[in-house]
């Protein structure tokens, strides 16, 4: 929410290029609680944010070629999520986290790894056209922590153009983080999005 509110003050300054696309880059992926699921994923979020706000909002992301990937691309499409920029996966799973709560209420995740977002694919060429027409982006730190994944995001952000809104939000899930991935991430990025449980580990992490 507050990403939104952040990108909502960007898009609206006079100076601002007016956006074509609003993008969520990264994971798409569906918290298991006891009793449910819901679709989750902090870019996916920001990006069902944005099209209930009113704007071109779409995802670059990947799912398996599974039933949960037929249901989050329904769904999202169902919220106005522009879903043409979602890859599937043919061999790997649509990603799952399960979610436990702690006795301070606080969430535990324990985050499926080999999963269809651990792969995405930066030789799509359709996403490099995405990235040239998007004026704001969300990205984090969990979907980069494979390799193939990392060199996708870097490469879509290479990509967008000078004048976009790139909003970074971290994510210091298990050990899917380090100073490197912070440092990248802040240094292209215009907005810096974290909780207070964030702030001490990041700034001890970057020194």
């Amino acid at each position: 929410a507050m990403a939104s509110c952040y990108l909502l003050l960007a898009l609206s300054s006079p100076s601002a290029v007016r956006p074509t696309k609003v993008v969520g880059l990264g994971e798409v992926l569906w918290d298991v609680l006891p009793g449910k699921r819901l679709l989750g994923g902090a870019p996916s979020n920001f990006a069902v944010h944005a099209a209930t706000l009113g704007q071109d909002a779409a995802i670059a992301s990947r799912v398996g070629a599974d039933d949960l990937g037929k249901e989050a691309l329904a769904l999202l499409k169902s919220r106005g999520v522009d879903t043409r920029w979602i890859q599937t996966s043919p061999i790997r799973p649509t990603g799952t986290v399960t979610v436990t709560l702690a006795d301070d209420g606080q969430p535990d995740y324990v985050i499926d790894q080999g999963v269809a977002w651990d792969e995405l694919d930066a030789s799509d060429e359709s996403w490099i056209d995405l990235a040239q027409s998007t004026a704001a982006v969300c990205f984090g730190t969990l979907s980069q922590r494979c390799e193939a994944s990392r060199a996708a995001v870097t490469s879509f952000l290479g990509a967008t153009d000078p004048s976009c809104v790139r909003v970074f939000d971290v994510n210091l899930r298990q050990d899917y983080y380090d100073a490197d991935l912070l440092l990248s991430g802040m240094e292209c990025s215009s907005v810096l999005k974290l909780n207070d449980e964030e702030y001490e580990p990041v700034l001890s992490l970057i020194g």
